[in-house]
């Protein structure tokens, strides 16, 4: 069943979530390399935008993948030490939502909306990092508000095998909230659905382990705005 991140303060929001995201083997894994390069003086320029003043920030290390369409950048908060890492790509859906899985320390981290990441005051060390991405094969939009009790959905986004899948979602009413059924049909032999993230309003995420392609969820009353990402 989805785990729920209450409303609080972004990072906490997002420390809650990390903090639940234990390391699964995911299919679909994109590595990444120490880039080799100079780290840039100047990490406002780059993926920096929306957050304070870059003077409390130093970047500790950047991989990026073998292609470089993939860029990840760990940075430290002068001020608390805790360390963030910041994913870039021209595309938002693959920066959006994506799971960071650090092999050094066996867990997976889902980036935001603005594809950041608190990771806190892990014990890592970022000379010897070995880390990888996930992201999501499809993704799928709805509005609980418009949409009826059960709907069938196709894909806003998706990548090979899941450029056919549909989605069927079903609300039913629980004892103190309402369910939300999500079952992934016309899923290819060769496809296992490792876990399925539902965002609401890109403040509150829910994650899944789903079997055989279903999952519940206990959204907020009144939410607005779903996302359901599926991760292979």
């Amino acid at each position: 069943m989805g785990k729920n991140f209450k409303t609080l303060e972004k990072k906490d929001i997002l420390h809650f979530c990390n903090s639940l995201s234990h390391s699964v083997n995911f299919k679909n894994r994109i590595n990444l390399y120490l880039r080799k390069s100079q780290s840039s003086p100047f990490p406002h320029l780059l993926g920096f935008e929306g957050l304070p003043s870059f003077e409390f920030y130093a970047e500790k290390v950047t991989l990026s993948s073998s292609d470089e369409s993939y860029l990840l950048r760990i940075l430290r908060d002068n001020i608390k030490g805790d360390l963030e890492a910041h994913l870039l790509h021209p595309e938002k859906e693959k920066y959006q939502y994506v799971f960071v899985c650090l092999d050094n320390l066996h867990r997976d981290y889902l980036t935001d909306a603005h594809g950041r990441v608190y990771l806190g005051q892990i014990d890592l060390d970022l000379s010897q990092i070995k880390a990888s991405l996930c992201p999501p094969s499809a993704i799928f939009d709805l509005d609980p508000a418009t949409s009826p009790l059960s709907v069938t959905l196709r894909p806003r986004y998706a990548t090979g095998d899941f450029e056919g899948i549909e989605l069927r979602v079903e609300f039913f009413s629980g004892e103190k909230s309402r369910i939300l059924k999500v079952q992934a049909t016309n899923l290819p032999d060769n496809v296992e659905i490792k876990k399925i993230a539902l965002v609401i309003n890109e403040l509150e995420i829910l994650v899944a382990v789903p079997q055989k392609g279903l999952a519940i969820f206990e959204p907020p009353e009144n939410s607005e705005v779903f996302q359901i990402n599926l991760y292979e």
